[in-house]
């Protein structure tokens, strides 16, 4: 892992703290380690589409359906 682990633990507690899973961390963190690694780019519009996608899907909070009068 390149990312610095204050890094992750911050990560991990900004999630926490929001009331999101665990699993949205864990995909945060890769994402942004792989990013440190060189194995993504931000530039590579596809790959970057397909990471935000995922987080979008795994963001439990904030949904239509947990909003009050939804």
């Amino acid at each position: 892992m390149n990312l610095d682990k204050r890094v992750v633990t911050a990560i991990e507690e900004a999630v926490k703290e929001l009331g999101e899973s665990p699993a949205l961390a864990e995909k945060i963190t890769a994402w942004l380690d792989s990013l440190a690694g060189g194995n993504d780019r931000l530039s590579d519009r596809d790959t970057t589409e397909r990471h935000v996608e995922l987080l979008y899907q795994t963001v439990l909070v904030g949904t239509e359906e947990e909003q009050p009068g939804a």
